[in-house]
């Protein structure tokens, strides 16, 4: 299975984040027409390679960003969803730590939400 399809299965297989998101985790974008609150992730691979260009470790830098209609369930989407990443013993032995936390909003849309950084290594 891929780094993303491990994250995604873990992060729904959370029961008090699947309580809030449904299976509203998706890549790159979702459909404006979509109940809330939902997460969608990106992810930038970087390879690590040793002197015979063979792949040592892959380094998955995601960037999640938890929306919601309003600041109090954004923040308790993005509470469960970070609880979740640390209690994530399926994809990293110690869970996922995060690296950063940022609130975010899309005024266009008036949604609230936050975005979370985190990595996750990967054997090649």
């Amino acid at each position: 299975m891929s780094v993303e399809s491990d994250l995604v299965a873990a992060m729904l297989a959370n029961v008090p984040l699947a309580a809030l998101i449904d299976t509203r985790m998706v890549p790159d974008k979702m459909e404006q027409a979509k109940a809330r609150p939902f997460i969608v992730y990106v992810v930038k691979r970087t390879p690590e390679f040793n002197l015979n260009n063979e792949l040592l470790i892959e380094q998955c830098a995601f960037s999640a960003q938890v929306w919601a209609d309003d600041r109090e369930s954004a923040d308790a989407a993005t509470d469960a969803f970070v609880a979740a990443l640390l209690a994530a013993t399926t994809v990293e032995a110690g869970g996922i730590p995060y690296d950063e936390r940022e609130v975010i909003a899309d005024h266009d849309l008036d949604l609230e939400g936050n975005e979370v950084q985190f990595t996750v290594w990967r054997d090649a």
